[in-house]
């Protein structure tokens, strides 16, 4: 096992790299291969650490894990929300369920924290690792594979169009803006009646559509790749906040039970554009669908989650600063 923390990442001069750092712990007798990192609150909506931050977390550890077998990209990833990541140490535990020598590989990747909130310590070796102090926040499985040398039939049928950047218009993301170079299509945004948009002290609010498009990259000109993927298949607006107050009730936090991320090609450059909607909001429950794409149009991903609505409260005690 090579770990490629402590060499290449830990003098990175990029902010995401350092922010999604893992370093191997060791395997543990029952052959449960153990990596350890904090979580960054600079990473966070609110006071919680974005999840598809989270999600990259766990992709770090899974992309050093096999980066020595023939299985070097990520084919698809499953993760389940049990509780509240904090800015805090983490254990990331990683289990084979199936492996192969040039087939496709599945693990069950687990992110823990200690059940203590107030502690701020990881085991130094997998000698001081007790599992039973941890507590699962969020549960993976992921398939690793090669694209390199997939072969097969390809067809397209009614297959997603990237958006046009001809309609988008630089934007600053309130949380994590500092590290990102965004520009947001504004036609599906609440508008007031006579038309312009809508503001957070606008008399009258018409609702828009739960619909986002918009194109991202690091602004400190990180290029794109499968440990970031996860990111940009979740940092964008939640499509249900542009319904506006009116059939919201109110500011509102929409976390995130499930999130499935389908690879479709090895990415490269250093942008993708993305589109996200919420076809469906019951009882409080939503699904929403996206396609991320590189600069060229090319498709490289899928990704669908299941989400709640709920108060802002839920998430922090302040007040949420305008996010349209």
């Amino acid at each position: 096992m090579i770990s490629l923390s402590d060499s290449s990442v830990a003098t990175t001069s990029f902010a995401f790299d350092r922010a999604t750092q893992t370093t191997y712990l060791g395997e543990t007798p029952n052959g449960i291969t153990c990596f350890k990192g904090t979580a960054s609150l600079d990473w966070a909506i609110g006071e919680v650490p974005n999840v598809s931050y989270v999600v990259a977390l766990m992709t770090d550890s899974v992309l050093q894990h096999f980066s020595q077998r023939y299985q070097k990209h990520t084919v698809a990833l499953n993760c389940f929300f049990f509780r509240k990541t904090l800015a805090a140490p983490f254990i990331i535990e990683i289990e084979p369920l199936k492996m192969s020598s040039k087939g496709y590989c599945v693990v069950k990747v687990s992110l823990k924290q200690s059940k203590d909130p107030r502690s701020s310590t990881v085991p130094s070796s997998i000698d001081q690792y007790d599992p039973t102090i941890y507590v699962e926040k969020v549960h993976g499985i992921f398939t690793m594979g090669n694209m390199d040398n997939e072969q097969g039939v390809t067809h397209f049928h009614d297959a997603p169009k990237a958006p046009t950047k001809d309609t988008m218009v630089p934007y600053k993301y309130v949380f994590m803006g500092e590290f990102l170079t965004s520009k947001l299509d504004m036609s599906t945004a609440p508008r007031q009646p006579d038309g312009s948009l809508a503001t957070p002290k606008s008399a009258e609010i018409l609702p828009g559509k739960p619909e986002v498009s918009h194109s991202m990259q690091f602004s400190d000109g990180r290029p794109i790749d499968f440990k970031s993927m996860p990111y940009w298949c979740d940092m964008f607006i939640t499509p249900p906040a542009l319904l506006g107050p009116n059939i919201l009730g109110g500011p509102v936090w929409c976390p995130t039970m499930q999130l499935e991320v389908q690879f479709k090609r090895v990415p490269s450059g250093k942008e993708i554009l993305g589109h996200y909607k919420a076809p469906h909001i019951i009882n409080g429950r939503f699904d929403l669908d996206g396609e991320v794409f590189d600069s060229e149009g090319n498709l490289l991903a899928l990704t669908r989650h299941q989400c709640l609505v709920v108060p802002w409260s839920r998430n922090s005690k302040t007040t949420p600063k305008a996010r349209i």
